[in-house]
Parts: structure tokens; C-alpha cells; sequence
């Protein structure tokens, strides 16, 4: 995710969706400082902005594509945050994520720490995009039933089903799941490093990644659907184990 070749910069989206006020106190109370929050919000800006190149550099972008990118990467971030938190106080990785091998081969974590990043905590990823959507006119019975979708995903682990998005082909993206993690994560990870934001926070830079280009897709993808597909790609992305660690 170099930005070395030139590309019409992504206009700004906006400050990030809260749900409610309880949600920003606890935003507020989770990154503590507004340096921070700066901090996070460039960062992910600049992510935003080196995945629409990337994606871009052969043609024209394909938004759904774009979009189970930056899900399948928010998800990941789930686990590589839970990972690194557990390295840096002297645990296994592994332990952490409760990672188990399954007969199709591919290893997979189940980890609560790692859905309430995804799911339960202000901010979670859910939080962000759900509260994204409902800002662009999705009505609250129009939200995806994220429970079905975690059963499902759980269901699916370590099956040919596992990663199949169930929505309308012509948004369907031209990519499979594991192939994002697998080529941009290691380069995503450096930038996380070099920037020096805590791994608490990394799940947040990309839920800001997420909404930054749910926000641009809006004219080619209705947001109900975008949704849809940024949630289908987070949530088995943050259960996918890759085979070096993702160098997290």
C-alpha cells in the first residue's frame, strides 16, 4: 500500500459517527486525549488513501472490491490489536486468540476479547459503521442483523462456506476474503508501527478506514449494501489466522 504513484486525492468524509452521547464519552474515555484522536484520524486517513490507490492502480476502482478490502482489514485489526496486547504483557499470541487448526487446514481464533472490538465496545467497528449508515438515511430495521451474521460466520468456520458473502452477485466483490488480510496487513502494520498508536487503538484507525470509504462509495454503493459487505468481510477476517502471524 505505497503511495508512490499519483491518484486524485479522497476528499475528507467528515468527523466519525457516534451513535449516541454515551458512545463519544466513551470515545473520549478510550483515547483519552485529543492528540490522539488527531492522530488516529490522519492515520487512517492516509490508510484510506493508500487502499483506494492500490486498488486503483489497475483501473478504475470496483467499490465493493474497495469495500470488503477495508472490511476484511478492519476485522483482522480485531485480532492483530488482541494479538500484540498479548505479546506486549508476556503471553502467547495463540493462547490469546484461542487459535485452533480445522480440517480444512486453514487455522482459525475465537477470542470474546476480540468481538467486543468488533462488536461491543464504544467504539467498536459496529459502532462506527452502523452509526455511518444510519447518517446516510439507512433506517434502523434496514441495519444488517449483525447476530445472524456472527452465527453464520461461526457456522461457516472451516467450511467452503466460510467468507461467502450472502448478497445480490452485482455486489459481490471480485476477490476472495483471505487474499486481503494476506497481501495488505503486513504493510499496514508496519505504518501502525511507525506511527507509534497503541494497539488499543489499532481496531479504531480501521473502523476509520472502513467509514472514510463507506463514504466515498456512497455514489456507486447504497449504503445499506455497503454495510453489508464491510460487516461480511470483517467478521470472518477477524477469525482468520494467517499462516506467519500476519507479523503482528
Amino acid at each position: 500500500m505505497q503511495q508512490e504513484h499519483p491518484a486524485q486525492d479522497l476528499p475528507l468524509a467528515g468527523p466519525w459517527p457516534l451513535a449516541d452521547s454515551s458512545a463519544a464519552a466513551a470515545q473520549a474515555s478510550l483515547l483519552g486525549n485529543e492528540q490522539l484522536m488527531i492522530q488516529v484520524q490522519v492515520l487512517a486517513y492516509d490508510l484510506a488513501q493508500a487502499l483506494h490507490q492500490e486498488l486503483a492502480s489497475q483501473g478504475a476502482v470496483h467499490w465493493p472490491t474497495l469495500l470488503a478490502a477495508a472490511g476484511a482489514l478492519a476485522g483482522y485489526s480485531c485480532q492483530a490489536s488482541v494479538a500484540m496486547i498479548a505479546r506486549q504483557h508476556g503471553l502467547a499470541a495463540e493462547q490469546a486468540l484461542r487459535v485452533q487448526q480445522l480440517g480444512d487446514g486453514r487455522c482459525y481464533s475465537r477470542a470474546a476479547s476480540v468481538d467486543r472490538l468488533l462488536l461491543e465496545d464504544h467504539p467498536s467497528l459496529w459502532s462506527v459503521l452502523s452509526a455511518a449508515a444510519r447518517q446516510q438515511g439507512v433506517r434502523a430495521e434496514q441495519l444488517p442483523n449483525i447476530g445472524q451474521l456472527y452465527s453464520y460466520v461461526g457456522a461457516t468456520v472451516g467450511t467452503s462456506s466460510f467468507g461467502v458473502m450472502r448478497i445480490e452477485p452485482v455486489w459481490l466483490p471480485l476477490q476472495p476474503l483471505h487474499c486481503w488480510p494476506e497481501r495488505l496487513w503486513p504493510q499496514c502494520h508496519i505504518r501502525l508501527q511507525q506511527s507509534g498508536i497503541d494497539a488499543r487503538h489499532w481496531h479504531v484507525v480501521f473502523s476509520l478506514v472502513a467509514y472514510q470509504l463507506m463514504g466515498q462509495a456512497s455514489a456507486w454503493v447504497p449504503a445499506q449494501i455497503a454495510l453489508q459487505i464491510l460487516m461480511e468481510s470483517a467478521l470472518p477476517a477477524s477469525r482468520l489466522v494467517l499462516q506467519d502471524g500476519g507479523r503482528h
